[in-house]
């Protein structure tokens, strides 16, 4: 027999090639798979905590400093005011997070963790979400910004 027989029988086996296939190819699809679930899912959960730190921010705008309005009519946010309601506003929809505040404006920051599904398979058990907001009183009709 020839080299060149041998050789050309060694390349038409196939010999355990599909289960070496399937055991190298499977982790890396679910791998694959994880990423865009779970990357979806934490996005998903990025996009709640953004929204319930924008309407705290907003709820904690609207708590002005009364007195200073009707001596001078300057609006002024009341620091402590803004930041109870906003604190208050998260714990109603059930977001953890933390909220400050000066006299012109509001920040609420909320966090949460939301746990992976097929991550789990590399290592990553969780992914952490924050989002920061930030809002100002207006007074009046504002016109929207071209």
């Amino acid at each position: 027999m020839t080299t060149r027989s041998r050789t050309g029988r060694w390349w038409r086996r196939d010999d355990g090639v599909a289960a070496a296939w399937t055991l190298l190819t499977i982790p890396i699809a679910l791998i694959a798979l994880g990423l865009v679930l779970d990357t979806g899912t934490g996005i998903q959960a990025w996009n709640t905590d953004r929204n319930h730190a924008a309407d705290a921010a907003r709820t904690g705008a609207q708590q002005i400093d009364l007195a200073r309005y009707r001596q001078t009519g300057t609006i002024q946010l009341d620091p402590a005011a803004a930041a109870a309601a906003a604190r208050a506003y998260l714990a109603t929809v059930g977001a953890t997070g933390t909220a400050t505040a000066t006299v012109t404006t509001v920040t609420v920051t909320v966090t949460s963790t939301t746990p992976t599904q097929l991550l789990n398979l590399a290592g990553v058990r969780t992914l952490h979400e924050q989002a920061t907001q930030t809002a100002t009183p207006l007074h009046g009709v504002t016109a929207p910004v071209p």
